[in-house]
């Protein structure tokens, strides 16, 4: 629209996919271990501060955020597949499956309700918290109801 500047696709992409959280965490932690006055304040995504990073043993370096956001959740992912894999092909102890059911009913009812939360987020939040009002049926009715575009 008249009047905004132009966003280049690197910035776009940064915006969506960046670690801005992990960059401020490295920017506290890198910052306290440093002599300021010899190295001076070290600055998240400057030449200078992230070379600095890459050659001492004291500071997060930018791989962090990318190990942290991305990397971490992905091995995580695997290794709990691996072993739900490994726990459907064999039975917990040796138990057959009927006495192993209350267990996997469990698991089933927890990824119930972890896509029911991930389907319709609005049910986290709650409108009625400070307006004074009491009804239950009325925020059944908002965290159900599609949001109007």
């Amino acid at each position: 629209s008249k009047g905004q500047e132009q966003i280049g696709l690197g910035s776009k992409l940064w915006a969506l996919m960046g670690w801005h959280g992990v960059d401020d965490l490295r920017t506290q932690a890198n910052n306290i271990v440093r002599n300021k006055e010899k190295d001076g304040v070290w600055v998240a995504n400057t030449w200078k501060s992230e070379f600095q990073a890459l050659y001492r043993h004291d500071c997060f370096c930018i791989a962090f955020g990318f190990l942290i956001k991305y990397f971490s959740y992905a091995l995580l992912l695997v290794v709990t597949c691996t072993n739900i894999k490994g726990d459907i092909e064999t039975a917990y102890g040796g138990y057959p499956s009927d006495m192993l059911i209350v267990g996997q009913l469990i698991f089933v009812f927890m990824l119930v309700l972890v896509l029911i939360v991930a389907i319709f987020p609005r049910i986290m939040y709650d409108p009625f918290k400070h307006s004074g009002r009491d009804s239950h049926l009325g925020r059944l009715t908002w965290m159900f109801t599609p949001k109007a575009c």
